[in-house]
């Protein structure tokens, strides 16, 4: 786990995360760092017996000869939006993930993933990924259309309290 999960945003089966704007998809590599954090939370703790915490790693890169990439939303239309003030060839981010918390899947995945993208994002000059909040939320409103029905449903499911609604409009 100290090693962290690596997103590589630039590979063909993952065209869905880097579009042809040079830019990540928010609220994809949001999703993929619970999912990735999740599984990695459970794995060290149900089958390595490993407790307590641990440091995360998230690196996105856009690969050998790639030009540089943005953060985008497509939480206000169907194009994707770039919102991050700078691109960047390689961001990293790094944060302390408490495994028991994590693995359950629910508010203390939540606050790992906000604090290690918070992290990441601030190479972008965004402070923080808004889909999460650092008090263990989701911010329904930060998603976009297409995923926000689901988010919704999953934090339900899982207790973690959101910000928002599905049908508050748009930020």
């Amino acid at each position: 786990m100290t090693a962290g999960p690596v997103v590589h945003a630039f590979t063909d089966s993952d065209s869905a995360l880097l579009h042809a704007a040079e830019s990540w998809d928010s609220d994809g590599v949001v999703l993929r760092v619970l999912a990735i954090l999740r599984d990695l939370a459970g794995h060290a703790a149900q089958r390595a017996g490993a407790s307590g915490t641990a440091t995360a790693r998230l690196t996105l890169s856009s690969g050998p000869n790639q030009v540089a990439c943005g953060l985008a939303s497509s939480r206000a239309s169907s194009a994707q939006i770039v919102f991050s003030a700078v691109e960047q060839h390689t961001a990293t981010g790094r944060a302390g993930v408490l495994l028991d918390a994590a693995a359950e899947g629910g508010a203390g995945l939540v606050r790992a993933a906000a604090a290690l993208l918070a992290d990441c994002y601030q190479n972008f000059g965004v402070v923080e990924a808004e889909q999460l909040t650092l008090d263990w939320r989701v911010n329904l409103p930060a998603w976009g259309h297409r995923v926000r029905s689901a988010v919704s449903a999953w934090a339900q499911a899982v207790g973690v309290e959101t910000v928002g609604s599905v049908t508050a409009p748009e930020m």
